[in-house]
């Protein structure tokens, strides 16, 4: 049950919206409710001509008010927001921000992306509502849907040059850890994979072994590939930390000389591995990305729990915990070695979680 907030009358749900609509017309223009029943047509029963006719001249004066202000207001934000200074050249102006590099290259992604989805409604970019009407269609982790917001807001603010608010992201951030695969693990779940496709072996191969992001087995390109040439080293290319050069195992370097011989990669700018026909870095890392979560969550050999997040980027946590745990062993044996311990001895663990002076 509602209550009409004009009259007091109590009724169903379901029938308030008319009811609400039928008193604020009668007491805007000071109207029976015979006369607003019959200009409305939901009830026939008695009418008055003069009355209708006066409703709907004063109507029709406020319609032409409103669309008149809504014309203004669309010219005039039209000609501040959306002048060549800023649509032809916001990649140039995200350019000018004081930000790092990469950062920029980051806010130039996201606004070509946001730009393009405007351009397909025919929206203004640069007005708060367009931009919040756009995150709010979005359906993404919460995390990265406030990253996004952020990147929006200071791209507008400095567009605009104005102090533009975007709404807030209510919704909560669940943390959810990534699990830590084991030794055992990674063998097993890399032998599963070999079976099924060689290619997405390779570069899950390459994830475990050297802790890699996505990014880098999505940008690997044939000239990467230095022990081709000579040596036993390869160039391991990564969008946010920069390359780095890293030692190849053996096995490894049989099979991605096989694997590239094979594919008959000859262009040194070649990309290694398949991630769609985009040269765009983000595409192909969100492609090949796409594609081995899906290998991951079809996976038989894993036992997957609620607690943990199984996902490429779990390779990186697993290489970063096991090196941890093997120098935190030799760190022991020497601590032990040091104090007179014997070897293997567990009170080691008293003395290392000792804060100093104790």
């Amino acid at each position: 049950m509602k209550t009409c907030e004009f009259c007091e009358r109590k009724m169903q749900r379901q029938n308030y919206r008319k009811h609400y609509e039928r008193c604020l017309i009668r007491l805007e223009f000071n109207l029976p409710k015979s006369v607003i029943h019959q200009a409305i047509g939901n009830r026939p029963d008695g009418h008055n001509v003069e009355d209708i006719q006066i409703m709907n001249e004063k109507l029709m004066i406020e319609k032409t008010k409103l669309i008149d202000v809504l014309r203004r207001f669309t010219e005039e934000s039209g000609s501040l927001l959306l002048s060549e200074d800023i649509q032809g050249s916001s990649s140039e102006r995200i350019g000018e921000m004081n930000l790092a590099a990469r950062t920029k290259y980051e806010y130039q992604g996201e606004w070509k992306i946001y730009q393009q989805w405007c351009t397909k409604r025919k929206m203004n970019p640069t007005l708060p509502q367009t931009a919040n009407n756009y995150l709010s269609q979005l359906q993404t982790e919460t995390s990265t849907l406030k990253n996004k917001r952020n990147r929006l807001q200071s791209i507008i603010r400095h567009l605009t040059g104005q102090s533009v608010i975007l709404a807030r992201i209510r919704r909560r951030i669940r943390r959810i850890p990534k699990y830590k695969l084991s030794a055992e693990e990674i063998e097993n779940y890399l032998q599963e994979q070999k079976r099924i496709s060689k290619e997405d072996y390779l570069v899950q191969l390459i994830l475990a072994t050297y802790g890699c992001r996505i990014n880098s087995c999505s940008g690997l390109r044939l000239r990467h590939l230095e022990f081709l040439q000579d040596g036993n080293t390869m160039v391991l290319p990564d969008t946010k930390t920069g390359h780095r050069v890293v030692q190849v195992t053996p096995k490894l370097k049989a099979l991605l000389s096989k694997f590239v011989e094979k594919r008959r990669r000859r262009n040194s700018d070649e990309f290694v591995f398949e991630a769609g026909r985009s040269p765009d870095l983000h595409r192909r890392s969100n492609n090949l990305c796409v594609r081995i979560n899906k290998r991951i969550r079809n996976s038989s050999v894993l036992k997957k729990s609620p607690n943990y997040k199984f996902s490429s980027h779990m390779f990186r946590h697993s290489k970063a915990f096991q090196t941890y745990r093997e120098h935190l062993e030799k760190a022991k044996e020497a601590a032990r070695e040091a104090i007179g311990h014997e070897k293997n001895s567990s009170s080691i663990n008293f003395y290392l979680n000792m804060e100093p002076g104790g």
